[in-house]
């Protein structure tokens, strides 16, 4: 019985033996890697994100360059195209008695005096003499009663005394058609028109060569 206890416990000696052996190269093993782990750890990495390619801005430039090219061409095309613009010709004014014979021309086609318009007629060819009065003569006539009238160009020379005259009479025969309602006959109107054509041919400015 001895014996045999003392052989179990050689067994149990020797196997608690074993095991420390064992645990301690286990030890060393992992004391060893402990070094190594931090060297490996550096080159475990993550995955690294997708890399973000920089914008592609060449199609813009091209716009660009297209915008430019297009914009240069309509300039030199515009500028070297259009016409060097000359200033308007100065149309010097036309003679008064030119005005006067077309104001006569269109106050007769009118046919003022068919229409019974009689009062009418009058009022415009007497403005018609006063208007030519003033550029011809630059008295200012048509902003004058007659009496005021006749009594300046009695002041004044521009105009002979027979002109005068009949002057007169022609603006106080308006005034009692356009105020006193005095009827005019046939006659009295073609004296009338008549009239203010003479005057105007007789008092007319003499113009050189080439104008009417």
């Amino acid at each position: 019985m001895k014996v045999k206890g003392k052989r179990m416990m050689d067994k149990v000696r020797k196997s608690c033996s074993q095991v420390r052996r064992l645990g301690f190269v286990f030890f060393s093993f992992f004391y060893f890697l402990s070094f190594l782990l931090p060297s490996y750890a550096q080159d475990i990495r993550d995955v690294k994100p997708p890399m973000t390619l920089p914008p592609d801005w060449r199609w813009l430039y091209g716009v660009l360059v297209l915008v430019l090219a297009a914009g240069a061409y309509f300039f030199v095309k515009r500028f070297f195209s259009r016409e060097i613009k000359k200033p308007a010709p100065v149309i010097p004014p036309q003679p008064p008695h030119v005005i006067a014979y077309a104001r006569l021309e269109e106050l007769k086609n009118k046919n003022l005096p068919d229409q019974q318009r009689i009062k009418e007629y009058f009022d415009e060819l007497s403005d018609i003499a006063r208007f030519y009065i003033e550029d011809r003569f630059c008295i200012r006539a048509p902003e004058m009663t007659t009496e005021e009238f006749l009594g300046t160009l009695n002041t004044s020379d521009t105009l002979k005394a027979e002109h005068k005259s009949m002057l007169g009479d022609f603006l106080n025969s308006c005034d009692l058609v356009k105020f006193a309602r005095h009827g005019a006959t046939a006659a009295e109107i073609k004296r009338g028109f008549d009239f203010v054509r003479k005057f105007v041919d007789e008092t007319k400015e003499e113009i050189t060569a080439g104008v009417v």
